[in-house]
């Protein structure tokens, strides 16, 4: 942190906007701090949404469990101001780069699979293809094995354009296909970075505050050199979502920090600490990266920023 003094009054009418962001002279005088003039302002981001009611059938209701993929719902679920999903096609894509048709959920969140089943289940892997809320195409999969009724998928996706299976499944050896839902869940995706859980200030939902083990970080990108899930963090809300419940997270984006960004360009040991800056593996031993980038505020998708993982993985060897 840079050095500062305790302040004691506050004009706000003395505000500059410099290249370490937003900042205010607490004197009016125009005091030079180490890294800016005035005291800089935090970067604090409040979350707020309203989820609507949770659903195991949104994105696609009960059908025979296809190795080729889950027919998608084609018409909007829910009504009124609590509508869960709504049916894309090629008269109403958000965005010209978004396939003919998918599934837009109402706010980014997890989905679930939910099996239906009379005995246990063999081990399948389910791939779900889409993008998040950001326009980023996405990707991933999930293995699982044994009895299950419904599992929730922890990367958080906006838009769903296919749910695949590795394997068709016949449980009892019948040739009758087993059946498979796919929902959303109770567990909500958060729209920026979120690197730790010591920069979540306050959340509450309906009213209540949330522990901090509801709240998941993001995927360390930096550290790992490889994109993964999830992306920003989560929220897993303690009851279901019900269309009418406020969720809130007060959360420092360390993103968005220009303070941040100014102390690493100066090599405060600190600060590359805090924004988890990683010295590269070779000869040279160098920091990688050594400032904030857009990916610190809004995470690594894959395949959307392959490229980019790729150049930063070279940069990691030298």
């Amino acid at each position: 942190m840079a050095l500062t003094t305790n302040v004691a009054y506050i004009f706000p009418d003395k505000m500059t906007y410099v290249r370490n962001g937003m900042s205010i002279d607490a004197s009016g005088e125009g005091v030079q701090f180490p890294l800016q003039v005035g005291v800089p302002v935090q970067n604090n981001y409040l979350f707020k949404v309203i989820p609507a009611s949770y659903s195991l059938t949104c994105v696609s209701g009960m059908n025979d469990y296809q190795a080729g993929g889950q027919p998608l719902n084609q018409t909007n679920t829910g009504s009124g101001n609590n509508i869960i999903s709504t049916a894309l096609n090629s008269k109403n894509l958000p965005n010209y780069r978004l396939p003919a048709t998918g599934v837009l959920l109402d706010c980014e969140r997890c989905i679930s699979l939910t099996v239906y089943y009379g005995s246990a289940i063999s081990t399948f892997t389910a791939y779900i293809e889409g993008f998040d809320y950001r326009g980023n195409a996405i990707s991933f999969s999930a293995t699982y094995s044994g009895s299950m009724t419904t599992v929730v998928i922890l990367q958080p996706i906006s838009i769903v354009t296919s749910v695949r299976f590795s394997n068709d499944f016949d449980a009892s050896g019948s040739g009758t296909a087993q059946q498979m839902s796919v929902g959303n869940s109770n567990v909500i995706g958060l729209p920026y970075y979120l690197a730790k859980n010591d920069y979540v200030i306050n959340a509450t939902w309906a009213g209540t505050a949330l522990a901090k083990s509801t709240i998941t970080p993001g995927f360390n990108w930096r550290a790992a050199g490889t994109s993964g899930w999830p992306t920003r963090g989560y929220v897993s809300i303690p009851s279901t979502a019900n269309g009418t419940s406020l969720l809130t997270c007060l959360y420092s984006v360390t993103g968005s920090d220009y303070e941040l960004n100014q102390e690493i360009d100066i090599e405060n040991q600190s600060s590359l600490k805090i924004a988890q800056i990683q010295k590269s593996t070779g000869p040279l031993a160098q920091n990688v990266l050594p400032y904030l980038t857009e990916y610190d505020l809004t995470g690594v998708v894959s395949p959307a920023n392959n490229d980019f993982i790729y150049q930063y993985n070279l940069a990691k060897s030298f």
